[in-house]
């Protein structure tokens, strides 16, 4: 690698890491939900309230507890997604993930979710903060 190349690289490495350092903002939604499928495989039996969640009774992972939730929404009824990640504390974000469904004069009324942090120094989900949320 020649000189150029190599101070080329050393530059988008400086700005590759001031770019996780001063990123202030937290996640989107798109980036939010990325990071639940890239953890798709967290065992549900080993994050809070979530043992014995989802829609099915063979439902293991977060991967399955979530896709089961979507699956459920339908064109008939009010389906919705919320998405949101604020600050949490000086190391993390905490992100909220809901998905819901009614249908009005029914008793077909339900939101689930899961709540999580993201690192600030990696972005990456913290897999021991992963909480299942909701009632229906």
């Amino acid at each position: 690698m020649n000189v150029n190349a190599q101070i080329i690289a050393a530059a988008l490495l400086i700005v590759q890491a001031s770019a996780i350092a001063d990123d202030t903002r937290p996640p989107d939604p798109k980036t939010a939900w990325k990071l639940l499928f890239e953890n798709h495989n967290l065992r549900l039996s080993g994050a809070q309230y979530c043992n014995g969640a989802g829609t099915d009774e063979h439902d293991e992972t977060l991967g399955d507890y979530l896709s089961g939730f979507l699956s459920q929404l339908h064109e008939r009824g009010n389906n919705r997604i919320k998405t949101l990640c604020v600050d949490g504390k000086k190391r993390y974000w905490t992100c909220d993930v809901t998905i819901g469904h009614e249908v009005k004069g029914t008793e077909d009324v339900w939101t689930w979710g899961v709540r999580f942090h993201v690192s600030k120094s990696d972005g990456k989900l913290i897999s021991s903060s992963v909480m299942c949320t909701g009632a229906g």
